[in-house]
C-alpha cells in the first residue's frame, strides 16, 4: 500500500472534531533522505532527528495548527511518486480532539498498513490506590502543553496545576501561563506574590534598603528591569493601603488572589506577625478603582501577537484570551 492511500485510509476513520495530528515519517533508506526532504519540505514538516532519518509532521484540520490535509496528501502522493514505498518508512504519532485524546499504534514495526487508532483510557484508581495529582513548577508553558498532550494520549496523570510566579512587580505570566492553565482547566498557584518583598510596604523611592532584608544583599529575583516602574507601583500601592487602613502586603495579596485562573498563593512570612497580616488578606475585597489604579500602574505591554488577537478578533475571544486582553481594550 502506498503512503498517500495509507494517510488517507488513516485520516477517514477519525472524529469530526479532531484538530491536530501530530507523526513521525522514518526514511530508512538514508540514501533517499534527501530526495524526501526535497518533498516533506513542501507540507512544513520537519527535520526531527538526521541520526534515525526521519522527519516529524504535523497535520491540522479546521482549527488546528499545522499543515492542511491536501498538503500533506499532496506530499505522500510524490514521495509515493518518487519511489519510496511503504516498506521504506514507518510512523507513529499522536492525534488531538475536543472529543478524546488518541495515539497512533503500529501492531507491525515498520508497515503503514498495520496502524490502528487507539483511544487513550484514563484508569480510575482501584481499592486500594489513590490518583495522582501533578504540579508542575517553573515550567513553561510549551512543556506543560506538551507533557498534557502525552498524558491525555497515553492515559497518564496529568498535571492539574502550575505552580508559577506572578506579582504586581512582574506580570509577564500573563501572556501565556495564565491565559494557557485556563484555557486547559490547570489551577495557578503563585509563589512570591510579593517579590521577594518587594511589595512589603518596606522598600521606598529614594530610600536605602531595610537592614536585613534581602534584597539589601546579593538577592537577585524577581529581577528588576524596570525601577521606576516598580516604585510606581509601590506608591500606588501603599496609597491604596492606607486608604483601607491595611498594609501593603494585605493589598499586594489580595490583587493577586483576584486575577483570573489564580487558584491560591504561597506565602513566605517570617514571622507571626507577618503570617497573620498575610493571611488577613484572603478577605480583603479590592474596589472596582483600586483594582483599576493599581492595574494601570502595572501593566505590561501588550506584545505581538496579542495586539493583533484584540485588534482582528475582539468579538470572538475566549475567556482565556481576555485574561489578558481585557484591561486593554482602550489602548
Amino acid at each position: 500500500m502506498s503512503i498517500a492511500q495509507t494517510f488517507d485510509e488513516l485520516i477517514a476513520p477519525l472524529p469530526d472534531d479532531w484538530t491536530d495530528l501530530e507523526f513521525d515519517l522514518r526514511i530508512f533508506d538514508e540514501t533517499r533522505y534527501v530526495d524526501a526532504a526535497i518533498v516533506l519540505v513542501t507540507c512544513n514538516a520537519q527535520p526531527h532527528s538526521k541520526r534515525d532519518w526521519h522527519w516529524h509532521v504535523v497535520v491540522a484540520h479546521r482549527f488546528g495548527h499545522g499543515a492542511s490535509v491536501p498538503a500533506v496528501q499532496l506530499a505522500l502522493r510524490l514521495l509515493d511518486d518518487s519511489g519510496i514505498d511503504a516498506g521504506e518508512a514507518a510512523v507513529s504519532g499522536r492525534l488531538r480532539a475536543p472529543s478524546g485524546a488518541y495515539r497512533l499504534e503500529s501492531t507491525a514495526p515498520g508497515m503503514l498498513d498495520k496502524l490502528a487508532l487507539r483511544p487513550a483510557q484514563h484508569r480510575s484508581p482501584g481499592p486500594g490506590e489513590v490518583e495522582v495529582q501533578v504540579l508542575a513548577a517553573g515550567v513553561n508553558f510549551r512543556d506543560v502543553m506538551k507533557a498534557l498532550g502525552t498524558a491525555r494520549a497515553t492515559g497518564l496523570p496529568a498535571f492539574v496545576s502550575q505552580q508559577v510566579y506572578l506579582s504586581l512587580q512582574e506580570r509577564s505570566a500573563e501572556y501565556e501561563i495564565v491565559p494557557s492553565a485556563i484555557d486547559q482547566g490547570l489551577g495557578l498557584l503563585i509563589w512570591s506574590p510579593l517579590a521577594g518583598g518587594l511589595l512589603s510596604g518596606k522598600y521606598r523611592r529614594g530610600a536605602p534598603a531595610p537592614a536585613g532584608s534581602r534584597h539589601a544583599g546579593e538577592w537577585s529575583e524577581p529581577p528588576i528591569y524596570d525601577e521606576d516602574k516598580l516604585y510606581d507601583t509601590i506608591e500606588v500601592l501603599v496609597e491604596v493601603a492606607d486608604h483601607r487602613g491595611v498594609s501593603a502586603a494585605q493589598v499586594a495579596l489580595a490583587w493577586v488572589l483576584a486575577r483570573p485562573g489564580v487558584t491560591s498563593t504561597i506565602v513566605g512570612a517570617r514571622t507571626e506577625e507577618q503570617l497573620a497580616d498575610n493571611l488577613a488578606a484572603a478577605t480583603l475585597e479590592l474596589t472596582a478603582d483600586e483594582h483599576a489604579r493599581l492595574e494601570a500602574v502595572s501593566r505590561p505591554p501588550l506584545l505581538y501577537p496579542f495586539w493583533h488577537h484584540r485588534n482582528a478578533a475582539g468579538d470572538r475571544l475566549s475567556a482565556a484570551d481576555l485574561s489578558l486582553i481585557s484591561a486593554h481594550t482602550g489602548d
